[in-house]
């Protein structure tokens, strides 16, 4: 890759990265969830793309020149922090990371979450990461008051205890599930022996400097904590749609 299409790939994620800010701070641009999700995927798969793409001289000289740092996710971009790890946030992070070579640790007794990998990467992750979280609590907000009103009116409200953090899990692990699958074909595309070297390469280098600078230890998961499978089933068909309506206003990349 030359270094002017390289600077054409950082310059689109630059803009996209911009636009995903303005809307998950509140200032609205007008663009729906769905277009919003189409420039999250349009960003990943450039960044991919300029991963990948690199010469391996060009891949060597980046694992030198750019150093892996960390970064704190959650209060300094907006986020709602509490006091406690949040399960399906933890599950979301850690697939956004995964797509953009980059690791997701856990701080404990707090929300917010430390991303480490190479300072592009990282920006990408953690932008994508906030919009994508601050949308699953929109929707998660706007069934739950819809299904309320649905048992409110039925003559029990009992049936949607546990909805909204149901719904959540259910909204990120399906959502995790088909970015999984849109990350494969993206490696596929570019060729997969390439995909495969690379993406071992960075992620093995992001682990050890988590395990030998970091002095990172083994954290266990969150328990899934699932008690309404109706939150769980709404919030899995609601990335579905988003993801379906997202993929058809695909970003010209």
């Amino acid at each position: 890759m030359n270094e002017k299409n390289k600077e054409k790939i950082i310059e689109k994620v630059r803009r996209l990265r911009a636009q995903l800010e303005h809307e998950a701070t509140g200032n609205q641009k007008g663009i729906t969830e769905a277009e919003a999700l189409a420039f999250a995927a349009t960003m990943q798969r450039l960044m991919l793309q300029y991963n990948l793409t690199m010469s391996d001289v060009e891949w060597q000289t980046m694992k030198v020149d750019e150093n892996i740092s960390t970064m704190r996710v959650g209060f300094r971009q907006g986020m709602r922090t509490v006091k406690m790890r949040i399960g399906w946030r933890e599950t979301m992070a850690k697939f956004v990371c995964r797509a953009h070579f980059c690791k997701c640790l856990v701080i404990l007794r707090t929300s917010d979450l430390t991303f480490v990998g190479r300072p592009k990467d990282l920006e990408s992750a953690a932008t994508t990461f906030v919009y994508l979280a601050c949308v699953a609590e929109r929707l998660a907000d706007t069934d739950y008051a819809k299904r309320y009103t649905e048992a409110y009116k039925a003559g029990d409200v009992t049936t949607v205890r546990g909805y909204r953090q149901s719904y959540l899990y259910g909204f990120a692990e399906r959502l995790g599930a088909l970015y999984a699958l849109e990350v494969k074909q993206i490696e596929e595309n570019i060729g997969s022996s390439t995909a495969l070297v690379r993406t071992t390469d960075a992620l093995a280098a992001v682990n050890q400097y988590a395990t030998e600078t970091l002095k990172v230890k083994r954290v266990y998961a969150t328990a899934r904590n699932i008690v309404n499978d109706l939150g769980l089933a709404d919030g899995a068909r609601s990335a579905e749609n988003i993801k379906a309506r997202g993929n058809a206003k695909q970003v010209t990349a």
